[in-house]
């Protein structure tokens, strides 16, 4: 029949996206803070549930690295193994990036690291979606990598000798 069952003690704030890797849960949304069950756990906007056993067992821990972002993760996909979020952030951290970024696993020897996206968009982005090798991202921006676009756009990371386009 199936039972519905609570993961640690949920976030402060909404949940708008989430998504796995390696067997990891991760959300993104508007909240500063997931709640471990005893306690609180600084977490802004971006957060992992590792389970370690039956449903709803595991342990929240944050996933933003470099001190998290400066606001909302709206959307969140995963594209040849790399973890993509969009929204409302400029920042990670005291790092610039423009409403969407990149969690690429294997970068910085293996330890991970957020990178940039193309040069990022205008305005918020509110969905990603990747679909046959390429990324698609609707939103309000009306720029991606300062190529006009109206509220739609593709990035395509093989084009431009791997470096990736708009």
């Amino acid at each position: 029949v199936g039972a519905w069952v609570p993961l640690g003690g949920g976030t402060n704030q909404t949940i708008e996206t989430l998504t796995t890797l390696d067997g990891e849960l991760h959300v993104g949304g508007r909240f500063l803070s997931v709640n471990t069950g005893s306690s609180s756990l600084v977490s802004r906007h971006l957060a992992t549930w590792v389970p370690s056993g039956g449903a709803g067992v595991g342990v929240w821990r944050s996933a933003d690295r470099l001190a998290g972002f400066n606001n909302s993760v709206f959307t969140a996909a995963m594209l040849d193994g790399d973890l993509y979020v969009g929204g409302e952030f400029t920042s990670i951290g005291d790092t610039t990036f423009h409403r969407i970024a990149r969690w690429r696993p294997e970068a910085d020897g293996g330890r991970g690291a957020w990178e940039s996206v193309g040069g990022g968009m205008n305005q918020s982005v509110f969905r990603l979606l990747p679909h046959e090798g390429r990324l698609y991202a609707v939103g309000r921006f009306t720029q991606a990598g300062g190529v006009h676009c109206n509220h739609v756009a593709v990035w395509d990371p093989q084009a431009a000798g791997g470096a990736g386009t708009w």
